[in-house]
């Protein structure tokens, strides 16, 4: 390819989280639609206002746990988002006022090597961190914009597209990005070839290139090249997810945000265009506050963050970080987890999520959970808040208990927890999956709770939630030691 390569290096901690309530299985690779459509993916994460489009325009919501089919459209609008957990486990973040197109998405679990993937972007913002499919068949994927046409190279890119100019930004590996026209059109796949294709790499991280329909080729913007104009002059900012803890937190992988909206923070390698850095939501210790989603809980205010704490029950020794959370980037101000982007890493999984906190699994080992037997847990962690009107007040969880049958694949659990309405006595029983995932059985819990064991069984974490009579409601996460 003659392509001019703009400083490739080592790969960066991938950042990305997002709020999951429920976990993408295998089985969804092989899953089919009532009109024959594969399935592409699923919604774990939506705020705002959301919508899939099928292939014949029909609009349905997009909640959490939505599927949705090779052909289909997401939509969100001003200040909402939506997250996609793909088949092939790749993540997409679709930032608010934009639409994605799900154009082809045939991922071949047997030989990924063989998948085929085409995704495009009609307007708006994204962020891609591949999957199992994207990286085996890099010359079988693309992600078009009406200009410009995306091969992979790498795992983790932004995207931007106004309506003349794209502009996309890498945070770990690389893309080639070619002008539309020619030889380089939106329905081929793979990344185009010629004169005027350029490569990004993240050894520039706070560069962009830009393309638009007056430009023979892709122009490379340095950080001190970013045009400071409106927001449609800016380039493509990584999008603001949800987030999770650190050694501690239950949520996301290092580098998204914490608990709210905007999970691209810490780890975010900084979205083109924004201050020549990352996104402003998601960048932790930049001092930026985390954008704010409408119609989900607001960010820790000033006169709130001296309110909230982290209580960790049992340090001695240190615990392993297997379980992690974090805060969305709208709740990631102040003290308490981390970012939700600042934890996410190809070493990590999501597994569920809630309205502050994302809670990810390390991926690295082998999944162990024992067939028989019953196992007694001891609070390790934890982290609390009343939410009310999008503000958080602290609570703080007393103690509890954490039992696992799993030859009855089977938990019981109960908290105590304090807050300045008095204590609630809290208890959840439920199912455990042979994945090491579980969630409460609403017919005998006053809680909700959303769970997930180490693949080797030595740790558990869940996240909780519960109504208020006196209004608002009571979520947290906490985790559990053999």
């Amino acid at each position: 390819m003659s392509a001019a390569v703009f400083g490739i290096a080592p790969a960066t901690a991938c950042t990305l989280a997002a709020l999951a309530v429920f976990s993408l299985t295998p089985s969804v690779v092989s899953a089919q639609s009532q009109a024959g459509a594969p399935v592409a993916g699923r919604v774990v994460f939506a705020i705002g206002t959301t919508q899939v489009l099928s292939a014949e325009g029909v609009a349905r919501p997009a909640t959490d746990g939505t599927e949705v089919l090779a052909g289909e459209r997401v939509v969100t609008g001003a200040e909402s988002y939506v997250h996609l957990r793909m088949v092939d486990q790749a993540f997409i973040a679709v930032r608010p006022a934009s639409t994605l197109a799900i154009d082809l998405y045939d991922y071949d679990a047997a030989n990924p090597k063989a998948s085929r993937i085409r995704l495009q972007l009609d307007n708006g913002n994204t962020r891609t961190v591949s999957g199992r499919g994207g990286e085996a068949a890099k010359d079988r994927y693309r992600f078009n914009t009406p200009v410009a046409a995306i091969g992979l190279r790498g795992t983790d890119y932004t995207v931007r597209a106004l309506d003349e100019v794209t502009r996309v930004s890498v945070a770990r590996g690389a893309v080639a990005v070619t002008p539309l026209g020619g030889d380089c059109r939106l329905d081929t796949l793979g990344p185009c070839a010629g004169a005027a294709t350029r490569e990004l790499s993240a050894g520039l991280p706070h560069a962009y290139l830009q393309v638009s329909a007056r430009q023979p080729v892709p122009e490379l913007i340095a950080p001190d090249q970013d045009p400071a104009g409106s927001a449609d002059q800016n380039p493509a900012t990584r999008p603001v997810e949800p987030q999770a803890g650190n050694g501690t937190h239950g949520t996301q992988p290092e580098g998204p945000t914490q608990a709210g909206a905007d999970p691209a923070a810490t780890a975010d390698a900084g979205t083109p265009g924004e201050n020549g850095a990352g996104d402003n939501a998601g960048k932790a210790g930049n001092g930026n506050r985390p954008t704010q989603v409408a119609n989900g809980p607001g960010p820790v205010t000033a006169e709130t963050v001296s309110e909230i704490t982290v209580d960790r029950l049992v340090t001695n020794p240190p615990s392993p970080a297997k379980l992690v959370w974090g805060r969305w980037s709208g709740h990631a101000d102040g003290r308490g987890a981390p970012p939700m982007v600042a934890l996410l890493s190809p070493d990590r999984e999501i597994t569920y999520g809630n309205a502050v906190f994302g809670l990810l699994r390390d991926s690295t080992t082998p999944t162990s959970i024992p067939r028989q037997g019953a196992v007694g847990f001891r609070l390790d962690a934890s982290e609390a808040y009343v939410m009310n009107g999008g503000q958080a007040a602290s609570a703080r969880v007393l103690g509890g208990t954490l039992g696992i049958d799993f030859g009855q694949r089977a938990f019981d659990t109960t908290l105590a927890v304090s807050h300045a309405g008095g204590v609630e006595d809290l208890y959840a029983k439920g199912a455990v999956q042979a994945t090491g995932l579980f969630a409460s059985d609403s017919a005998a819990s006053n809680m909700r709770v959303l769970g997930a064991l180490a693949r080797d069984a030595s740790e558990a974490a869940y996240l909780f939630d519960k109504p208020l009579s006196s209004g608002g409601g009571l979520l947290g996460a906490v985790r559990w030691l053999r």
